[in-house]
């Protein structure tokens, strides 16, 4: 009996799954621009604003990061890696949910691309959780090993996956558009 590997939504109907694709676009992109904006308070004393804290490589980058941070700004930081929770779960749910839906819509390495990511938009979810956790660790002084070198590597791997299923998604999209502009609506 051969195993055939589905993405995690394949069992909801199609508007369900563009229904759940454009509420969770919007929120990632409401919820992005809200930390964006939040970032600005940051940028100050760490140029690529939160970004910086992600990926400090070592724990003495991390420590001095934290010492350059004024008491106010550890608080915005703080904030902004508690709502970078919710935006997660909104940006990896649209993610997965897009490139499931491309890929019940194609066939062959397409199809099993997208099944990939659409379980990599997840996990990209699931290592943005653990770089926020040690974020907040760090945040409460704690810049020793594990927490700056597990948040290097969860942004890596969360970037990576990220990365892929995004351009996993744009490609399908501009494919779809291509072929309906063509009256081609048949799998690739």
């Amino acid at each position: 009996m051969a195993i055939r590997a589905m993405p995690p939504w394949f069992d909801l109907s199609g508007a369900a799954q563009l229904a759940l694709v454009a509420l969770m676009l919007v929120s990632s992109l409401v919820l992005g621009g809200i930390l964006s904006r939040a970032s600005n308070s940051l940028k100050p004393t760490l140029p690529r604003g939160i970004v910086s804290l992600e990926a400090p490589r070592s724990s003495a980058r991390a420590a001095c990061l934290l010492k350059c941070m004024t008491s106010e700004q550890i608080t915005s930081a703080r904030w902004q890696v508690r709502w970078d929770f919710p935006f997660l779960v909104c940006y990896s749910l649209f993610l997965s949910i897009a490139a499931g839906s491309i890929a019940q819509r194609t066939s062959d390495l397409w199809q099993f691309a997208g099944i990939l990511l659409s379980w990599g938009g997840l996990l990209a979810g699931a290592w943005d959780a653990v770089e926020d956790v040690s974020i907040l660790q760090m945040l409460k002084g704690r810049t020793g090993v594990p927490w700056p070198q597990l948040s290097t590597l969860a942004c890596v791997v969360k970037f990576t996956l990220l990365g892929a299923a995004l351009a996993y998604v744009v490609v399908g999209v501009l494919v779809f558009l291509f072929r309906s502009a063509r009256g081609v609506l048949a799998p690739p």
